[in-house]
């Protein structure tokens, strides 16, 4: 341990502070998703109840390693506190990545690019379980390039395995992509070698699924809807989504080879890598084009992207960089301040307009503290006031055993009332919060996008600036 912080500190000291710049920016400002806000539900459950699970109910929809993890430190205690928990974690998992990343590749700097790229620091700022598949990922070709004649490697690369199946769905899918394209390059020998670890981890993966189908009757915790795009529409949301990923992942990586005048020695390990991310890139296509989930994205295609990073890295492992120490370092800074400027160029209007004055996850609380005060036991909103798009439009809070849903863009008011009539059913019963809207053109200035029937639905019950209780929307007929 000692050597290798001795060999790589100047990266380690050049990451760390990316991290903690990144994370600072990130832990005040939100960047909270729905499935942000699943997770942080998922680790409350986990650790009040012992299961996963959201309403009372196993949930399954999100694999649960990911919870666990930024649940862990604070025993999930509170929102705020699994909030911040999950940016502190994040930023341990990406060093994981770069430890790995650092002994496989010791007293180089080219690692740096990849691992600060835009891509790197943007995953890192969400709480998202990409943080953990990454890692996953990236020490799972690790080992699998390792040769795995060790004991200790194969329960290395077992564990890695299990942490991928528990992050996203897609790692159990990928698993027999990852083994063929080792042996197709490594051989017979090295599929010899491979194959009880990943059978055990397959048998985990279907273990798992089981499970699933048994308590919810979905190997997945929950109805996939099918892609309704044209195969045009497909297309083209790919092709855009990979070119943006390049930028992202790969740019300061191959302007500083490029600068360098690094020459590619190609072996069969770069192959293996390049073939793992084209592996994980058509399975996200194909997954895509049969269900309906988020649109491709950097988010999604990005992972594939960073194994073709690492190729590059494999494939110069060996070759100098034709620059002096200190520029490499000058530019290693400038593409951390770039991808800082990238990932949250939208911060300076948001704390212009005064919407960062305070920390996103204590806005977040004190918003729902209030709800509570009100004596609202469970609330169904249309908008949190005054509260920064980073971390607006999370389906569902939870504070002190309260649940408060939100409309979602795109429900018409018989998706709304569904919505309500479930908060009703909720020991309490619900009320409907108008306060973000003290006249009727803002609250239909508000509603100007939404579906027609939403703004016809709700006309009847609005009170400007009041919250009024759920059972007036069953005086409503439904449109």
């Amino acid at each position: 341990m000692r050597e290798f912080l001795k060999t790589n500190r100047l990266a380690l000291c050049l990451l760390v502070l990316a991290f903690i710049l990144n994370q600072s920016i990130s832990a005040w400002a939100g960047y909270l998703s729905p499935d942000s806000e699943g997770y942080i539900l998922l680790a409350r459950t986990l650790f009040a109840h012992g299961y996963p699970g959201l309403q009372g109910h196993y949930d399954a929809v999100w694999p649960p390693g990911y919870p666990a993890l930024i649940g862990l430190p604070t025993l999930a205690h509170s929102h705020s506190a699994i909030f911040y928990s999950s940016k502190v974690v994040n930023a341990l998992l990406w060093l994981g990545c770069a430890c790995v990343l650092l002994r496989r590749y010791p007293g180089r700097l080219l690692p740096v690019f990849l691992l600060v790229s835009p891509f790197a620091l943007h995953i890192a700022s969400y709480t998202w379980s990409e943080n953990l598949f990454v890692l996953a990922l990236v020490l799972t070709v690790h080992l699998q390039l390792g040769g795995l004649e060790q004991p200790r490697s194969r329960l290395a690369l077992l564990c890695a395995l299990v942490a991928g199946i528990s992050s996203r769905y897609a790692f159990g899918l990928l698993m027999p992509a990852l083994y063929v394209c080792r042996g197709l390059v490594g051989g017979r020998a090295v599929w010899r070698r491979q194959l009880p670890v990943f059978v055990i981890a397959a048998g985990l993966f279907l273990a798992y699924l089981a499970l699933n189908r048994t308590l919810t009757g979905f190997v997945s915790g929950s109805a996939r809807s099918p892609a309704t795009e044209s195969a045009a529409t497909l297309l083209a949301a790919f092709v855009r989504a990979n070119f943006a990923s390049i930028l992202q992942c790969l740019l300061p990586l191959i302007v500083v080879l490029l600068l360098g005048r690094v020459r590619l020695g190609w072996s069969r390990a770069a192959s293996f890598l390049v073939l793992s991310g084209a592996s994980y890139i058509a399975l996200i296509a194909v997954l895509r084009a049969h269900s309906a989930f988020d649109i491709y994205s950097v988010r999604l295609l990005g992972p594939g992207w960073f194994l073709i990073g690492m190729a590059l890295l494999e494939a110069t492992r060996d070759e100098p960089v034709r620059l002096p120490g200190r520029l490499i370092v000058l530019l290693c800074l400038l593409t951390v301040a770039g991808s800082l400027a990238r990932v949250h160029y939208r911060l300076a209007g948001l704390y212009g307009a005064g919407q960062l004055s305070t920390p996103v996850a204590r806005q977040i609380e004190s918003k729902l503290a209030a709800f509570s005060a009100a004596g609202a036991a469970n609330v169904f909103y249309f908008r949190l006031a005054d509260m920064p798009p980073l971390a607006d439009n999370l389906p569902e809070l939870q504070f002190e055993g309260r649940t408060f849903r939100q409309l979602q863009p795109g429900q018409n008011f018989t998706e709304a009332r569904e919505a309500v009539a479930g908060l009703q059913a909720l020991p309490g019963g619900c009320t409907i919060d108008f306060t973000p809207f003290a006249t009727r053109e803002a609250f239909d200035a508000f509603l100007s996008g939404a579906d027609p029937s939403i703004k016809a639905g709700f006309a009847g019950i609005f009170e400007p600036g009041r919250v009024v209780d759920c059972h007036r929307m069953g005086t409503v007929p439904a449109r």
